[in-house]
Order: structure tokens, then sequence, then C-alpha cells
């Protein structure tokens, strides 16, 4: 087996909810008319040219590529953000890769023998039994896979899960020999181009924190749910040092999640947003009207004003203005962050984070 393989499913690896019919998806960029990103060299990413050079001239008229670029930056940043993210998590997996084969080899070489011969020796592995693969077929086939009949891929179906053993197996034994070792690593840390992000919305923090964080999320978003972990544990790490912004950015193929944003924060009005937030988080399969009611019931909610905020659309003027903001800085999934500007995209790690958060504070002369 190539020691590259594992660079594949590497860059298959998706952390966000994405948007089935965005116009990024067809290569339009955004209608925005002015710039929000920081100066970039020498006019703009993947322009390399001057800013007053021109890219088009229409019935003589000059475009010069400042002109371009003002339209096309919020995209062309962003994507160029969630490039950076996917080289960098290459070189992190590439790195820890090494540092395994390094153990791998250094324990090995004690007992003489070769990487393979010691781990054939070491993990003990029981292979899979015909009981074991008709009882993992009929799981599957219970939660609605499509599969051949069980008698035509027996031994295929054996094959894999006595493969994925060995694969668990290893890692597990890896983790042991990482445990035990002294490892350091000094990667560069890779900081994401900046934006101009609004933070208009509902925010957890104080107003005079060193950094903000504006998160654009989908309450139907699977991976946005994922991410509440990390960010409850960014907002407890760092105290009062980091403000949280939430933005609405439901995805068209989430029919859902624009009623349930303006649920939200019809509760907000009754100081209750975060409390709302959390409960649709948590409810992620049942965001229907009648269900959005029933969890204002549980907030201690008034029901009528809520019911009313609810019907009438209230709110949904803020949730198109907080999706449109996103749009503008070239949001393509969910969740989204903008921390001071910087994004990062899908449902990072605490430890992406905190490389930026960190950053960010040493700049701000607050580490």
């Amino acid at each position: 087996m190539s020691r590259y393989l594992w660079i594949v499913p590497s860059l298959l690896f998706l952390s966000s909810c994405s948007k089935s019919d965005s116009t990024a998806n067809k290569g339009e960029a955004p209608a925005v008319s002015t710039s929000t990103v920081e100066a970039t060299k020498p006019c703009g990413v993947g322009l390399d040219v001057g800013p007053q050079t021109t890219v088009a001239t229409v019935d003589g008229v000059a475009i010069p590529c400042s002109e371009l670029f003002s339209l096309t930056s919020p995209m062309a940043l962003a994507r160029q953000a969630e490039f950076l993210e996917e080289i960098r998590s290459i070189h992190k997996q590439g790195l820890a890769n090494l540092i395994d084969e390094r153990l791998l080899q250094a324990a090995a070489d004690e007992k003489k023998q070769s990487i393979s011969e010691f781990v054939a020796s070491t993990l003990s592995i029981q292979p899979t039994t015909p009981e074991e693969a008709k009882a993992f077929y009929d799981q599957a086939v219970a939660q609605g896979e499509t599969l051949p009949p069980f008698e035509e891929i027996t031994d295929d179906l054996i094959g894999f899960l006595n493969e994925r053993k060995q694969k668990t197996e290893l890692e597990t034994f890896r983790a042991t020999l990482r445990a035990k070792a002294e490892i350091s690593t000094s990667l560069p840390v890779v900081m994401p181009p900046k934006f101009i992000v609004d933070a208009t919305g509902p925010s957890q923090g104080t107003d005079t924190a060193a950094v903000t964080i504006v998160e654009f999320s989908d309450y139907q978003c699977g991976f946005c749910a994922k991410a509440e972990s990390t960010v409850h544990k960014v907002l407890e790490e760092y105290g009062d040092r980091v403000r949280l912004v939430y933005r609405d950015y439901p995805l068209p193929n989430h029919t859902e999640a624009p009623k349930a944003s303006e649920a939200a924060h019809c509760a907000g009005k009754q100081n209750k947003f975060w409390e709302m937030h959390d409960l649709l988080f948590q409810n992620q399969r049942t965001l229907g009207i009648d269900a959005l009611k029933g969890y204002a019931a549980t907030l201690d909610l008034n029901p009528e004003k809520f019911v009313a905020c609810l019907d009438s659309g209230e709110m949904k003027p803020v949730v198109v203005a907080s999706l449109q903001e996103g749009e503008k800085v070239g949001v393509n999934g969910t969740p989204a962050f903008f921390v001071n500007g910087r994004l990062l995209s899908g449902a990072q790690p605490f430890e992406r984070f905190k490389e930026v958060i960190d950053h960010e504070l040493a700049q701000a002369g607050k580490p």
C-alpha cells in the first residue's frame, strides 16, 4: 500500500453543509460592488497584475483590475481560504503519518523486524465470522441501504470488516506509541485571508473583546450542530477575550431552516434567543412549524406573542439580511466562522480556532 494513499480521503473529507444551487458552484461571482478584503498583492487573488492594469475595454472604456477584484474579492478570498485549509490539512496529516512511521520503525527495530512483520506479530485481530458479517449486513439494510443478497457479497463484506478491524487496532496501537513518546511539532501557522464582516446579530461576550467571531450557520445542517461543542469550548476557554455573533445562513436545500431561524429571533424578542438556538440544534430532525411552536412552550415564552411573531414573518427580514451578508463575503457552506474576519470554513477542531484566536490576541497585544 502506498504511504501516500491517506491524501485521497483527506481531500474528500467534508466538514460543512454546502449550497446545492449556489452561484459559486457555477463559477459566478456574487453581485458585490465594494471590496471587503485587506490589501493583496498586486491586484488580487489569482490576478498577477497591477491594480490599474486594464483587463477589458468596453467601447473604448477600460475596466481596471481593481474594479474587477472589488467585484470578485469575496468569492475569490473565500475559495482561497478554503484552499489554504485543505493544504494545511494535507501537511498536518502528512506530518502525523511521518511521526507514526518513525515510532513504528523504532518499535520494529527493537525486535529486529520490518514494520509489516512487527504489526502482524503485535496486533491480535480476530478474523470476522460469517455471523458478524451477517449482523453488519442486516443493520445496514435496516438503516435503508440497498445491497445485493448477502450470499453474493459475503466474502467481500468479510474482507472489508477485517480491514476495518486492522485499521482500528493499528490506530489504537499508534496512539499508544504516541502517548509514550516525546513529540513536538512546529509547522508554520497558516492564517486565512481577512474580510470585513458585519458583526450584527445575537451575541455572547463583551463588545470590547479583542476577538470577534461571526458565525454563519443553518439549523438543519448537521455539521453546524457538530460545531456547537467547539464553539462552547472556545467561549469557555477564552472568556471575555472573545465575542461570538450568530448570523443565519439557511441553505436552499434546507427548507425548514429559514423558519427555524425566524423562531430563534422571535424567542429573542423575549430574551430567549440562545435557549431556542440550542433547542433547535438539539432537534434538527423536527423543525416544522408545529414543532417550533411546541419548543416555545418548553421555554416558558409568552405563547401568543411568539406565535404572532412566527406566523407574521416579522423576523424574515432579519434572516434575509444575514443571508445577504454571508453571500457578500463569499460564504458557500455552513458553518462558516470569521475570526476577526479570518474565515474558518466548516466544523473545524478547537485546535484550529485556537491557532487563529491566539494569533489575533497576540496582534492585539492581549495574549
